[in-house]
């Protein structure tokens, strides 16, 4: 499961940085449209990258802990029906 995580939250953890980055040196652009919050204030970019990470951050868990619940013998009906739908079928008549 921390390797579910760790593949889903690297590209969160690169974005977060690089968007902060931006933000940072793009600060000064907007400072006309700011209102009450300083151009470099650290708590807003905290409480936005918080708030960013943490929706990430479920948004990975969930589906990683219900994959990690499942066995790993089990394979749903559906999905071996969808990857044999079009392939034996076309092939078996293809010359026909």
């Amino acid at each position: 499961m921390r390797l579910l995580l760790w593949d889903g939250l690297r590209p969160v953890a690169i974005g977060l940085t690089a968007g902060a980055g931006i933000a940072l040196l793009t600060s000064r652009l907007l400072a006309c449209i700011l209102f009450g919050v300083g151009t470099r204030d650290p708590l807003a970019f905290s409480i936005a990258s918080g708030v960013l990470l943490a929706s990430a951050a479920a948004a990975v868990f969930i589906p990683a802990r219900r994959a990690a619940r499942m066995d790993p013998a089990f394979v749903p009906p559906h999905s071996c029906r969808r990857a044999s739908i079009g392939s034996t079928r076309d092939a078996r008549h293809a010359g026909t």
